[in-house]
């Protein structure tokens, strides 16, 4: 089992290309996080994109292009520099040797953004199921990192008649915890899961009906703290969409992917329209 769980998770985002789009890997810069007012990008082709904020944040920057700024602002997030930049009103700004560089105005760096990572393909939320009469699904945490160390184990259970099921927590070849319930949802008491560890949970239906189970990784107890700083951090920041798009982005470079799970479904209601969101950030 590797780190943070990996088979099966989610395909964050493809660095070097996206879905339709024929750009070498070498020539891709960046990513619009943020437009507001009159922007526009002129490729290395010469085709001019007028950006919209309802249809192109996450929109593509490549070694080349030109973004220009009539009046607004436009913030790229560099993938190789893992910086942001903004371009204010009547300022223009060209990408070249991998740096975005003021031709009119001038360029500023924001602190705090945090570019997509090397994503793992498959997809959040990866289940095991098994025998004859599937029921009984487990829902959370599934195939993620997580910074807690008395998390609620969820499931689903559609079984008729009699609820009651079996819940048990693996560590290694050790089971470390067991318990019934028939509700769809337990919480585990302090003392039973530690910091640093992979676990195991199972969700046994009994006879005739299916085992389902999942897995999550507790992080480090430090890792833990600075993932809480960072998450206040970021939700401080309300609904600035750089910020937003940071956090997403922080979330998957750390597998706290059922986390991202929900921000992103957010973000997706927020720009229904937008295809790059749904291209670049998947979770199915």
């Amino acid at each position: 089992m590797t780190k943070g769980i990996t088979g099966m998770m989610f395909l964050v985002v493809a660095l070097l290309g996206f879905a339709g789009m024929n750009v070498n890997a070498a020539e891709r810069y960046g990513l619009v996080f943020d437009v507001q007012g009159n922007v526009e990008v002129q490729g290395a082709d010469g085709k001019v994109t007028k950006l919209k904020k309802t249809e192109h944040v996450l929109f593509p920057v490549n070694e080349g292009d030109r973004v220009k700024v009539i009046q607004g602002k436009v913030v790229i997030v560099s993938l190789k520099e893992n910086k942001g930049y903004e371009l204010a009103s009547n300022s223009e700004g060209i990408v070249k040797n991998r740096k975005l560089v003021a031709v009119k105005g001038s360029v500023k760096e924001i602190q705090g953004l945090n570019p997509p990572g090397k994503g793992v393909s498959g997809s959040i939320g990866g289940i095991v199921l098994r025998s004859i009469r599937p029921c009984i699904k487990t829902v959370s945490p599934v195939n993620t990192n997580i910074f807690d160390v008395t998390p609620e184990l969820v499931w689903n259970n559609t079984c008729r008649g009699d609820k009651k099921v079996t819940v048990k927590i693996m560590s290694g070849e050790q089971m470390i915890f067991h318990a019934e319930s028939a509700e769809n949802a337990l919480k585990i008491p302090p003392g039973v899961l530690q910091y640093g560890k992979e676990y195991r949970w199972i969700i046994d239906g009994g006879k005739n009906r299916n085992i389902s189970g999942g897995g999550f990784t507790i992080v480090s107890e430090d890792e833990a703290k600075e993932i809480a700083q960072r998450i206040a951090f970021y939700r401080e920041r309300g609904d600035d969409l750089s910020y937003r798009l940071s956090y997403i982005f922080y979330l998957l470079d750390r597998n706290l992917n059922e986390t991202a799970k929900a921000e992103i479904q957010k973000l997706k209601r927020d720009y229904p329209e937008n295809t790059y969101i749904r291209e670049t950030i998947k979770t199915d």
